[in-house]
């Protein structure tokens, strides 16, 4: 089994020395130590398991697509905290990766080339570059090939701040069962009060 959770938000910056990780490993046995140790290079390297139980994974964001897809790492939270700060590149890191699906969150219908960079720079200006949490919601992949997920970060929601901040529509699905009522209410209340995509869509930024 693999245990994982998000644990720091910016990888390689704490080190643990080796007797802990030694207690850590005498703790947990072996196989969930090594199993906190691994590395999961693409989608299908994910056991079925984790998405069974629905594992929070973590995961460096390396890139943010328009429509709410992200490009990221996984990223073992005991890993991450062992290796020193230069022993993983950037270029290394995009030959491992997946896309993430926001999940709950869909384009306002009518964005143009100025609304979509002003999202991308929101989302970028949050989470690129940094460790979000990935929930595996479902094993069957999207249209893109990645897994839809809601991303726990820093003890709030991604999912839930880009539609409170108005940077996303609502869309109800069976996978955000949980939170479709609150996340209808954020959505309703981000496009009253105008935030976000509201606010240029309001302003005339749609011509632009």
């Amino acid at each position: 089994d693999y245990v994982e959770s998000v644990w720091n938000d910016t990888p390689y910056q704490v080190k643990i020395p080796a007797v802990t990780v030694f207690w850590i490993a005498a703790t947990l046995g072996v196989r969930n130590f090594f199993g906190m140790m691994k590395r999961f290079s693409n989608l299908n390297e994910l056991p079925q398991s984790l998405f069974e139980r629905q594992i929070t994974i973590s995961a460096k964001v390396l890139k943010v697509h328009p429509s709410y897809n992200l490009t990221v790492s996984h990223r073992p939270w005991l890993r991450s905290a062992w290796q020193p700060t230069n022993s993983t590149t950037q270029a290394d890191l995009m030959k491992n990766t997946f896309y993430v699906r926001l999940v709950g969150c869909r384009p306002l219908g009518f964005e143009n080339k100025t609304m979509n960079n002003e999202k991308t720079k929101y989302i970028e200006s949050q989470i690129l570059g940094r460790t979000v949490g990935v929930k595996l919601l479902s094993s069957e992949p999207t249209a893109a090939g990645g897994v839809v997920s809601y991303g726990p970060f820093r003890m709030q929601n991604l999912n839930a701040n880009l539609l409170k901040d108005g940077w996303a529509h609502h869309e109800p699905s069976k996978l955000s069962a949980g939170y479709d009522e609150q996340w209808a209410i954020l959505s309703d209340q981000a496009r009253h009060h105008n935030k976000g995509l509201w606010g240029l869509l309001r302003s005339g930024t749609r011509r632009g």
